[in-house]
């Protein structure tokens, strides 16, 4: 229902819901910080390899003709990121960058979501860069992402979701966002445990012996639905493995959804906040729609001609 909404009545109710919310709900905070996960062999081993990752941006959409939402992300990667490549891909032109000898079998019949996975982990492994997921808007270039990686001295940049992570020694690794040099340990082991639990055991099986196991619940932590986020679990499986890995990592709360947070997870709020209401400064340096969220945008753009003037969504696609 709210999606038929005109804009002018929603953007008066979120005017009214900021107004009755402490500032400290509403600001975003500033620089975001880094959170460190190094292995128990990281002292034995040589340091991290620092040379920048490639300025390469990957991501999937498994049609050819993405909705507004997708479309006008895609077209702000371009706009924030002009020096760098960008490659979306679909099932039909992973001819240079994927070898067919290379993709499992049966990959065509996988569902899309698990397309995207074995891919975002492939290419990033092979060819180094960024993956972003096609609902990912940024509000400046990803080179502060890589500055963080490199003062840290770590071989990965990306997110931890704080709400499934029960052990902060090791952080639930996101994976709609994350940077690394080609080759790298972490995105090597990361690629080669999901290609098992996805292709080799098939992720019902492999779930299945991790339940039973000992560690089961320790290593899914507050994972929603490991079937679904299979690639989260093997994640998990990756860091809790004797290693020497050295990851950099933002917490998804405080920076991709800091929008959502502050408005209580709503996306009826959402909305308004990222698309009508005028853009507050300091923002948070990248914003991550979740799958509802960016039907319900799409709907709206549709009814309002899209975002507004001077909101945060139309100046960050401006490059503002």
């Amino acid at each position: 229902m709210s999606s038929r909404i005109p804009a002018p009545i929603l953007r008066a109710a979120y005017r009214l819901l900021t107004a009755v919310q402490p500032r400290s709900a509403r600001a975003y905070p500033g620089q975001p910080l880094t959170t460190a996960f190094v292995g128990p062999q990281a002292a034995t081993q040589p340091p991290a390899r620092q040379d920048a990752i490639p300025r390469r941006i990957w991501s999937y959409w498994n049609t050819q003709t993405p909705d507004a939402v997708v479309a006008q992300c895609i077209a702000n990667w371009r706009t924030q990121c002009p020096d760098y490549e960008i490659h979306v891909l679909n099932g039909a032109d992973l001819g240079p960058h994927v070898p067919p000898e290379h993709l499992p079998a049966g990959f065509a019949q996988l569902h899309p979501t698990k397309q995207s996975d074995w891919l975002r982990l492939y290419l990033v492994r092979h060819h180094g860069g960024y993956w972003l997921d096609a609902t990912t808007l940024l509000t400046q270039p990803l080179d502060w992402m890589d500055a963080a990686r490199r003062a840290q001295g770590a071989e990965f940049v990306g997110f931890f979701l704080e709400g499934f992570t029960h052990d902060a020694r090791y952080p639930v690794v996101e994976s709609w966002i994350f940077g690394a040099p080609a080759h790298t340990p972490f995105v090597s082991a990361w690629q080669q445990e999901f290609h098992h639990a996805l292709v080799e055991q098939g992720s019902a099986t492999y779930l299945q012996a991790l339940q039973a196991s000992p560690q089961g619940a320790q290593v899914l932590q507050g994972i929603a639905d490991p079937q679904y986020l299979l690639i989260h679990v093997a994640a998990q499986q990756a860091l809790r493995r004797d290693n020497g890995f050295r990851l950099a990592l933002f917490k998804a709360e405080d920076t991709a959804f800091f929008h959502q947070k502050a408005v209580g997870w709503k996306w009826y709020w959402l909305y308004p906040r990222l698309c009508l209401a005028a853009a507050q400064e300091p923002t948070a340096p990248l914003i991550k729609l979740r799958g509802g969220e960016r039907r319900h945008f799409a709907e709206l753009f549709e009814l309002h001609g899209g975002p507004a003037a001077g909101s945060l969504w139309q100046r960050a696609c401006a490059g503002r």
